[in-house]
């Protein structure tokens, strides 16, 4: 590629690459020209005593005068602001050439008469600064001619004068040098070039990898937080109209209302399953879904899994058989709600193929690798189902995926259950398979590498992420709560709905519509437990959390039980939480069994209250500013 076809971006790099490699090896080669400048003189006045020397003094002093001007020039051009700017290569041509011709004229201005010694030694001293200059100026072609005609033309115009064998030889060896010299100038011209090319042009690829991995990442974060906006916006507001309906079931007494109501519940659920499993699903296509891995009792995650799916699988007329291999008391280091998350997501599959027969469930522990500390755990659902063939075991993972892919298919869904369960196993580092037969139904298997850590001395509950949302039968049995409970919620729905629930457990309720108005109520009054949500105008429940625990530590008060009310239901979600200084977190929609088992727990610590001293005057008035 010639320098005319390259970009005039990279055109530009490349003449200023050349022009730095000129002017690197200036000085050293002024400072060694100047110092043989000297020596050639001396040589010759020590050889010709008899000679006149104001011709070579004349010389010398010229080549001393423009070595210096080259080496200032060049070391000027090293610390330049501006070493991009033409002017810098014109005058460093200028000086080339001008040096060169002084080099070129030293056969002329030396006393050589008479001496061939003398004369062999000059024009060899010149066909070697020839060399030498050529070599170091092969960066740029146009350096390379301002400094080789001069320099060899005059020994030529020299030679010739001599008009003897002598002269021709020398005439003829610098003339076929000054060729050699100028092919190998050009071809490393044009190898420079090339090489100087690739090294830009690979620069540009590189900065535009780089680029565009920084616009994938900013497109990442973006989505990240587009997921997060969407799940909350999502959320919020089906939390309401679930617990709407649950409130109006309680109040209406007919049969038909409760089952009107019944089917807005499921309508409800079958929603909130569908946003859930879009958003579990982009998140793990961008790689943001993370694991919050804690103690968790296997067989008592499975058996509940069983259970739940058993509800669904009477109406069906179906049984639900569970083969527990393992020995009590086996806990793991896992995240159990995401494991249960992959159960449920294959026995509603199996509860929702399989017509007649039975579903059973299997558990049993693996081997152990040799040296490691992580066991392999197989969970297996197995169905009497229609199955499928064999060619179809894998597509099915694909991702809005059905066996009946018709717009008339009998089975609902969203065709994103299986492709999770899949993707989560694999996140866990296990996998999930599929084995089936059209006509004899379908066995998955899903193998974990889990590591089996000691249990707790007491068993903790699961969190609400987790559970599924149930109707309360009506012979539930409920230990009335007693306390104060301050609800902080700025959507006037879902404050509706969650006093209403908090009421019927017995609690009492104060409200605050953001974290503002929760820390003036604090200053005024005692609870024992605050339910925060955390996106909130002017303040959110991360500030008034944060606040309330500096006050806290600052003035000695007891520890105020915390509980993060929100529709962000993700792992970092609940880091944030806590690492706001809130002691738990309860994530919309959830059933009012969720809410007292969450309450149950912190109150159940001691019932400590907040004194009306806690916050203080100055902390009072700093609060309501």
């Amino acid at each position: 590629m010639s320098p005319q076809s390259h970009p005039p971006s990279m055109q530009s790099q490349m003449q200023h690459a050349r022009t730095r490699m000129l002017h690197a090896h200036v000085p050293l080669a002024s400072l060694w020209a100047a110092v043989f400048a000297v020596m050639l003189v001396a040589l010759v006045n020590h050889m010709r005593p008899e000679a006149s020397l104001r011709g070579a003094m004349v010389w010398m002093i010229s080549a001393l005068l423009l070595s210096l001007l080259r080496a200032h020039h060049a070391l000027s051009f090293r610390h330049a602001a501006d070493p991009e700017a033409p002017h810098w290569r014109r005058g460093f041509l200028v000086y080339t050439l001008a040096y060169a011709t002084v080099w070129g004229l030293s056969v002329w201005m030396l006393p050589l008469h008479g001496r061939t010694d003398l004369q062999a030694i000059v024009l060899g001293s010149v066909a070697g600064m020839a060399a030498s200059g050529t070599l170091m100026l092969m960066p740029d072609q146009r350096a390379a001619a301002l400094w080789l005609a001069p320099v060899l033309l005059p020994g030529v115009g020299y030679c010739l004068t001599l008009g003897s064998d002598y002269g021709l030889f020398g005439t003829i060896t610098l003339l076929g040098f000054a060729v050699i010299l100028w092919v190998e100038a050009v071809r490393s011209h044009r190898r420079l070039g090339e090489l100087l090319q690739l090294r830009f042009q690979s620069d540009h690829i590189a900065e535009a990898r780089a680029q565009a991995l920084n616009e994938a990442e900013q497109l990442q974060e973006a989505k990240g937080h587009f997921l997060a906006a969407m799940g909350h916006e999502l959320r919020t507001p089906l939390h309401g109209i679930l617990g709407l309906s649950r409130m109006l079931r309680s109040e209406l007494q007919t049969q038909e209302a409760h089952q009107r109501l019944n089917l807005l519940q499921g309508a409800g659920q079958h929603l909130l399953h569908v946003i859930n499993d879009v958003l579990d699903h982009a998140r793990l296509q961008s790689g943001q879904l993370e694991l919050a891995e804690r103690q968790v009792a296997l067989h008592e995650l499975v058996r509940d899994a069983a259970a739940v799916a058993e509800v669904s699988a009477l109406d069906k007329g179906l049984s639900v058989e569970l083969e527990n291999r393992l020995p009590d008391g086996v806990w793991v280091q896992a995240d159990g709600d995401r494991i249960r998350q992959v159960l449920g997501n294959l026995l509603s599959n199996a509860v929702k193929f399989t017509e007649r027969g039975q579903i059973t469930v299997r558990l049993h522990q693996g081997f152990t690798e040799p040296g490691g500390d992580r066991s392999w755990f197989h969970i297996e659902v197995q169905d009497t189902g229609i199955g499928m063939a064999p060619s179809e075991t894998e597509r099915i993972f694909d991702a809005f995926q059905q066996l009946d892919g018709s717009h008339r298919r009998k089975s609902p869904g969203s065709g994103l259950g299986l492709s999770i369960a899949r993707q989560v196993c694999e996140a866990m580092g296990g996998e999930l398979v599929c084995d089936s037969q059209l006509g004899e139904g379908t066995l998955f298997r899903c193998v974990l590498p889990l590591k089996v850590v000691p249990g707790p001395a007491l068993a903790v509950p699961s969190t609400a992420m987790g559970t599924l949302n149930t109707w309360p039968t009506p012979t539930e049995p409920r230990t009335p709560l007693h306390g104060t409970v301050l609800l902080v919620e700025d959507n006037p729905v879902n404050a509706m709905v969650a006093q209403a629930e908090l009421e019927q457990l017995g609690l009492v309720v104060a409200t605050a519509e953001n974290g503002r108005q929760a820390l003036e109520w604090l200053t005024l009054h005692e609870a024992d437990l605050v339910l925060m949500d955390c996106q909130m105008p002017e303040m959110d429940g991360f500030e008034a959390t944060r606040h309330i625990r500096s006050v806290e530590q600052h003035k000695g008060g007891e520890r105020l039980p915390i509980i993060a009310l929100t529709a962000a239901a993700q792992v970092e979600d609940q880091r944030a939480c806590l690492e706001a200084g809130m002691d738990d977190h309860l994530a919309k929609p959830f059933h009012q069994g969720d809410l007292v088992k969450v309450i149950r727990r912190h109150l159940l610590r001691g019932g400590r209250r907040t004194a009306r001293a806690l916050m203080g005057q100055g902390e009072r008035r700093r609060a309501t500013a």
